[in-house]
């Protein structure tokens, strides 16, 4: 195999890998809104803080319709649990 057709089986070989990855991202995303409309319809609002949200991302955000945005690990820990002592929100 000359250069000229390793090149081309090398570009073809990369656009099928990020096909691929972004199948994988797609269906990640969607299994992660299926399981949040999951903890919506079941009432286990408070679940979505464990199993859904970063933990290790600070700049982890929630923006809620009239509610506002909530920054933070601590204030998008709150979203689930309102009634919890010194929750606030920023508006957008």
């Amino acid at each position: 195999m000359n250069e000229q057709a390793m090149m081309a089986r090398l570009e073809t070989l990369e656009k099928e890998v990020r096909r691929l990855q972004y199948a994988a991202d797609t269906a990640d995303v969607q299994n992660l809104m299926s399981r949040y409309i999951f903890y919506m319809e079941n009432g286990k609002i408070a679940d979505v803080w464990d199993d859904l949200w970063s933990h290790t991302n600070e700049d982890v955000r929630v923006e809620l319709m009239d509610s506002g945005a909530y920054l933070g690990q601590e204030h998008v820990k709150r979203v689930g649990t309102p009634w919890a002592a010194g929750w606030t929100s920023t508006e957008t």
